[in-house]
């Protein structure tokens, strides 16, 4: 997302490491037995960090939607497929990452 001052929002640097903890977890996931206390535990933790990545997202998305409230008088939105941009296998992790949609409807 690039600002009209040129200034450019870039993404959100604390979920990596969260990103790769869940993966991680998930992988653990696929080898427990289903219903035993290792897998409950295991499921626990993982949805300890998709709260907390939800969180996180939350928080950008507000401190975003205020810092354009404050600095511009006029704010102007450009019609795009976010649907259609996600299809790219390239790009699709990054726009996910910044949640076009969700910022233009916050």
């Amino acid at each position: 997302m690039i600002f009209s001052n040129g200034e450019k929002r870039k993404l959100i640097t604390r979920l990596t490491k969260i990103e790769h903890q869940i993966t991680r977890l998930n992988r653990n996931l696929s080898r427990k037995v289903k219903g035993s206390k290792n897998f409950i535990k295991n499921v626990k933790k993982l949805h300890k960090l998709y709260n907390k990545v939800f969180d996180i997202r939350n928080d950008e998305y507000q401190k975003l939607s205020t810092k354009i409230i404050k600095n511009f008088d006029l704010i102007g939105l450009e019609n795009l497929s976010i649907k259609n941009m996600i299809k790219n296998k390239r790009l699709s992790h990054s726009i996910s990452q910044i949640s076009m949609v969700k910022t233009l409807l916050t």
